[in-house]
């Protein structure tokens, strides 16, 4: 059964980011575009292709690379979204400059809350109105 909540691991939502992010440039992704882009070798990128296409989070084929699923393009959709609501919050009111706070989304996006995520987002969109 597809997975329909954010995976837990950080390795797996980089990898879902990944995808989503070289399958703007092509329809299916090389596993070795993969293992560059992520900095890990080509036998873990085809492990942890295998994992994510068993819970429903991608489509593997062998030596045709990857393409996200419907859930697999909202979950990494999800996770760009917390980075990008992080890295916006952190230039705007705390003062960071865009490369401190890309380093420093990157780390939070990860193990913030739904609830603190959501609270951000109506933070920067009463901001936004005033």
């Amino acid at each position: 059964m597809p997975q329909t909540k954010l995976p837990e691991s950080q390795s797996v939502q980089d990898f879902l980011k990944a995808v989503y992010t070289l399958q703007e440039e092509c329809e299916r992704v090389s596993t070795n575009a993969l293992a560059e882009a992520l900095s890990i070798s080509a036998p873990s990128v085809t492990d942890m292709a295998g994992r994510l296409c068993d819970v429903g989070l991608l489509d593997y084929r062998k030596h045709r690379g990857v393409k996200l699923t419907q859930i697999g393009e909202k979950t990494a959709q999800n996770v760009i979204r917390r980075h990008e609501l992080i890295e916006q919050f952190l230039v705007e009111h705390l003062g960071y400059n865009p490369g401190e706070a890309h380093q420093e989304a990157e780390l939070m996006e990860h193990v913030a809350s739904d609830k603190f995520v959501e609270a951000l987002a109506l933070r920067l969109t009463a901001t936004e109105r005033a």
